[in-house]
């Protein structure tokens, strides 16, 4: 099974929803809210790099933990926040 992130990648927006365990709608209402930003091709179908799916599995873990999305907007925003709370994660699991 592929992992989500895998260097060179690119997913089309069912692709990365169906390893994420996500509805392709959620996908759309993160690329909303600001939290993911595809590429377009040039059929104007969404692509996600390897990165984004890297960045989907930050926000999932975020939303399981209970934060908001405008919280983790934010914390995107910053990636020496969002580094220094997945350090301190992980030290705690």
């Amino acid at each position: 099974k592929r992992g989500m992130g895998r260097r060179g990648a690119s997913y089309t927006v069912g692709q990365l929803a169906k390893l994420a365990g996500v509805s392709a709608r959620t996908l759309r209402y993160y690329e909303e809210e600001g939290l993911l930003r595809p590429s377009r091709a040039e059929s104007g179908y969404r692509v996600y790099a390897a990165s984004d799916a890297k960045r989907l599995a930050y926000i999932l873990s975020m939303r399981a933990c209970g934060l908001p999305v405008a919280t983790i907007r934010s914390l995107l925003e910053n990636d020496e926040e969002i580094s220094a709370m997945c350090s301190v994660h992980t030290f705690l699991l």
